[in-house]
């Protein structure tokens, strides 16, 4: 679908949007912006590895009806089998419809859970991805909390697998001294046409705040997925963002962080599974603009078949912030030799008073250690998947919800067997 076919597509049908007449002035003009910028690709720097312009050629669906009951009842076995990982509050999103049938609101004083349209956010339209998401978002969900959490906000989204494209927006936002723990999932029908979700989240911490957040992408291999998220935090807020990959076509995450309250600290960790012919793409930029503030990257992909991992990890520090800690590591674990590993660390320091350090590595399987296990009866396989499961295991051992970390090994378990017999 070009940008043309875009705008004829939101003239022919923009009316079904919900809003005022001032709302549907923003849409225009988010789609004005979207077409200036047209579908990022490779000629953008932050884009190079990754191209869009495919979708120009796709006919997404931007206006997802309101599941009726066979999608409903579709989407309801699919849960099933993704039991809620806690007893906390739990907010299901159906081919981008809130159905609040299919969640569950626990009573928690410190929680409220609002709608979010356009008259209730802040828009930045500064990217096409967010610009496109204004102009079609329907709902989402605003997250606030005052105190500390009794239990995990789960987020869940359920696509059917009719070819949708729905453009959603989550805000989480943590009063000054609040904490909490969300966790956010996708899941898909079997065989799903091919469908696009854009999904937009700002997080914004207020001082000596916790947030952790866990996210868990299982799409059918059909589904493809852009992801925002920008954060904000305040003096000593505290964000832990953990993300695992598994499913999906093309797949593209972005981490935009902002430590700007002296002593806030960001901790952004991620293990990535692609095969076949998937592409998943990790851009992560932490800019630190106060002093003493603290950073992490850690990100690992095990990459099989004709797939494609991307990591573009970026540290900016600001001329007035000193004393500044920030370590950024990349390790690839390659499978085939037709998988391709892409890894640009990158760093802007504009301070003198830092610690900073950075660390990428792309290879496969270590000979030696398969000799070893070979020696102890240990056939091929087995002893491929032992050390594969090892390298995964760096990054899941560090999950502290045991919930979600026992979930996401379970997910990452069931797909090694074939995987890792792929030479």
């Amino acid at each position: 679908m070009s940008t043309a076919a875009i705008r004829r597509a939101f003239e022919d049908r923009g009316h079904e949007l919900p809003g005022t007449a001032q709302t549907h002035a923003q849409r225009r003009r988010a789609l004005d912006h979207f077409g200036e910028l047209g579908l990022p690709g490779r000629r953008i720097e932050a884009w190079h590895y990754t191209d869009l312009s495919s979708f120009a050629d796709k006919a997404f669906d931007f206006f997802a009806p309101v599941p009726d009951d066979a999608a409903l009842d579709s989407a309801a076995r699919l849960l099933a089998s993704h039991a809620p990982i806690d007893s906390g509050t739990r907010i299901v999103f159906v081919d981008g419809h809130r159905i609040e049938s299919l969640g569950d609101a626990k009573a928690d004083p410190s929680i409220e859970i609002l709608p979010l349209t356009l008259e209730s956010t802040a828009l930045a339209d500064d990217s096409a991805l967010s610009a496109l998401n204004t102009v079609f978002l329907r709902e989402g969900a605003r997250v606030r909390v005052t105190g500390r959490a009794q239990a995990p906000i789960e987020l869940v989204f359920v696509g059917t697998g009719r070819g949708f494209a729905p453009q959603l927006k989550l805000a989480i936002e943590l009063a000054a001294g609040a904490e909490a723990t969300a966790i956010v999932s996708f899941i898909d029908v079997a065989g799903a046409d091919e469908g696009w979700l854009n999904l937009v989240t700002d997080l914004t911490l207020g001082e000596e705040s916790a947030l952790t957040l866990y996210r868990l992408q299982t799409h059918d291999a059909q589904l493809n997925h852009t992801a925002i998220h920008r954060a904000s935090l305040s003096r000593r807020a505290r964000l832990v963002a953990a993300h695992v990959e598994r499913g999906g076509k093309l797949v593209r995450n972005e981490f935009e962080i902002a430590l700007q309250g002296t002593e806030a600290e960001a901790h952004v960790f991620g293990l990535a599974l692609t095969r076949d012919r998937q592409h998943c793409d990790t851009r992560i930029v932490i800019d630190h603009s106060a002093a003493r503030t603290t950073s992490r990257q850690d990100y690992r992909a095990i990459v099989a078949d004709a797939s494609r991992s991307v990591f573009n990890g970026k540290v900016i520090v600001r001329q007035h912030a000193q004393h500044i800690d920030a370590r950024q590591r990349n390790d690839n674990l390659l499978l085939s030799t037709k998988a391709e590993v892409d890894t640009k660390p990158e760093f802007e320091i504009y301070a003198d008073q830092v610690v900073c350090s950075h660390g990428a590595t792309v290879g496969e399987l270590d000979e030696e250690q398969l000799f070893y296990l070979r020696t102890r009866g240990i056939d091929a396989e087995s002893a491929r998947g032992i050390l594969t499961t090892a390298f995964a295991d760096t990054i899941l051992e560090r999950i502290a919800h045991e919930g979600f970390r026992e979930r996401a090994r379970r997910v990452i378990d069931d797909a090694l067997p074939r995987t890792i017999g792929i030479g």
